[in-house]
């Protein structure tokens, strides 16, 4: 064996480790690159399951909200007593036996739907628990002390409310005495009417997509508004 084949096959070249290092480099780059490419979409994924998560806890939040929405009668700056209801197009105050903030009593809440710049919408929940509430009248503000943004990044959200004008229609139309229906209204004034809605929808718009949420509400008006009648006949 001569002198060079003897050197050649005691190692490696100088151009041999070169080509090996490089090849090395590029394994090591394209496994970095692929590792940083599979932990991006992991954390998407993840981030994506917490939103569908989240967003399913809160439709499921909301159902019960309105489901447990309660007549509370007050008494108007005029005496006469009303339901503490408001219902807007955008927005809904009333009272619910199941808040999110209070296990202890029932809520005064608002539901509202808040602009963005972006002219996206945010479905805002607003609550005060009664028993660090005492409302006596339908003029007297209320401070909500928490609030919890339910859904955001929404189209449009719209309430409508079914029901009758008065509770004098009502009764009419329970007597026989006219033929008036109840009707959908995109505004409810249970103050102003002295009856409540016998249901409510709230329905939340996003990417073509709608959800319905469609609330049957406690129909007995009679019950609630007789003892102030018959207090007033005394």
């Amino acid at each position: 064996m001569s002198d060079r084949q003897r050197k050649r096959s005691q190692g490696f070249t100088l151009i041999e480790l070169l080509i090996v290092t490089s090849i090395l480099s590029m394994l090591m780059f394209v496994g970095t690159y692929s590792y940083s490419l599979f932990t991006g979409k992991w954390q998407e994924d993840i981030g994506q399951f917490a939103l569908v998560n989240r967003e399913a806890s809160n439709f499921q939040r909301l159902d019960i909200i309105l489901s447990n929405i309660m007549p509370f009668v007050v008494r108007k700056d005029d005496e006469q007593p009303g339901f503490f209801f408001i219902g807007g197009k955008e927005s809904l105050f009333a009272i619910t036996h199941d808040g999110l903030f209070s296990q202890a009593s029932a809520e005064a809440f608002r539901l509202s739907a808040v602009k963005r710049e972006d002219d996206k919408y945010a479905l805002i929940y607003q609550a005060k628990p009664l028993h660090a509430l005492t409302i006596n009248t339908a003029s007297q503000s209320i401070d909500f002390s928490d609030k919890i943004t339910l859904f955001d990044g929404l189209d449009k959200i719209e309430f409508q409310y079914f029901g009758w004008t008065s509770f004098v229609e009502r009764s009419g139309a329970n007597t026989g005495k006219n033929a008036s229906k109840p009707q959908w209204f995109t505004i409810f004034s249970g103050l102003d009417n002295q009856t409540f809605p016998e249901k409510l929808t709230l329905s939340l718009y996003r990417e073509e997509k709608q959800i319905d949420f469609l609330i049957a509400l406690d129909t007995d008006v009679a019950r609630w508004l007789s003892p102030y009648f018959n207090e007033e006949a005394l």
